[in-house]
């Protein structure tokens, strides 16, 4: 009897420890899941992807897909220098070959620092003076033949006046109307376009004015009396330097005559007597450069 409740006894005790344990084992189950979970630590779906990658997981899918744009190599342009600016002149590599016509335009500067001022422009006053133009693409575009290099005459490729063809200067009296008012000690003689004179000739009265031609022709009226010379122009091939030459009317040669920009009308002219204050002339050089 005694036996028999004791084994009695060891059963239940038996299948009560083993309820036990697979309650504690049931309850415990889900327990790796858990800590995995603990171990991955929240991020935003939107955090930045640094935070993403730091955390182990990888980058976040853009909301926004798009098509690359094509991004075009926008090229650097250089600007190259203007005709005579800076010493880039190509004149003086010109060579004396006979019977060679040689084209191109005149480049103004200061003398001393050489600084550009200009070019004799294309465009001329009412009274045909030619002017001063920054734009190279403006500037009056002249020709010589390289047999003569000392008194020799400019011819303008486009004249306004067939009959005035030639790049010479001109000067005006309204003191006296005959040549001997074109002394260049007492006047200036300014670029304008002309017929053309002999070599070292005196200078020769500006033809009447015809019905026909144009108004912006320089002519002798009753007020003004106007004298010219074509063959003025002297060029030094070593420094392409352009110098004039003026005849007085007693045939007496000013070799050193100067050229100046009279800055109040934008003209040019040759003189003997250097800049004048009162007018705003200033002393410029002159540079021929091949087109």
């Amino acid at each position: 009897m005694l036996s028999s409740q004791l084994s009695l006894f060891r059963t239940f005790f038996l299948a009560l420890v083993a309820a036990s344990l697979l309650t504690a084992t049931c309850n415990a189950a889900p327990a790796p899941e858990a800590a995995a979970e603990e171990l991955e630590p929240t991020v935003a779906l939107n955090g930045i992807n640094a935070q993403r990658l730091a955390a182990g997981l990888g980058p976040a899918t853009p909301k926004n897909l798009v098509a690359p744009r094509r991004i075009e190599t926008r090229q650097a342009t250089s600007s190259s220098p203007l005709p005579c600016e800076g010493g880039n002149r190509s004149a003086s590599k010109l060579k004396r070959s006979a019977g060679q016509t040689h084209s191109g335009i005149i480049c103004v500067h200061y003398p001393g620092n050489d600084t550009l001022v200009g070019y004799v422009s294309r465009s001329f006053t009412s009274d045909g003076y030619y002017t001063i133009s920054r734009d190279p693409d403006m500037a009056l575009e002249v020709s010589f033949k390289s047999d003569h290099w000392r008194h020799f005459d400019f011819r303008i490729s486009t004249p306004q006046d067939d009959e005035l063809p030639f790049l010479g200067a001109i000067t005006s009296s309204t003191s006296s109307h005959n040549v001997t008012a074109s002394d260049l000690g007492s006047h200036r003689a300014r670029l304008g376009f002309t017929s053309r004179t002999p070599i070292m000739a005196p200078p020769a009265p500006m033809p009447q004015q015809s019905s026909s031609s144009s108004e912006q022709t320089p002519v002798t009226d009753s007020i003004t009396f106007r004298a010219y010379e074509s063959a003025i122009w002297n060029f030094d091939f070593s420094t392409a330097q352009l110098k004039p030459t003026w005849v007085n009317p007693d045939g007496r040669a000013v070799e050193d005559a100067m050229t100046v920009h009279e800055r109040g009308q934008g003209t040019f002219a040759i003189t003997a007597d250097g800049a004048n204050a009162e007018d705003e002339a200033v002393a410029v050089n002159f540079y021929f450069e091949p087109s």
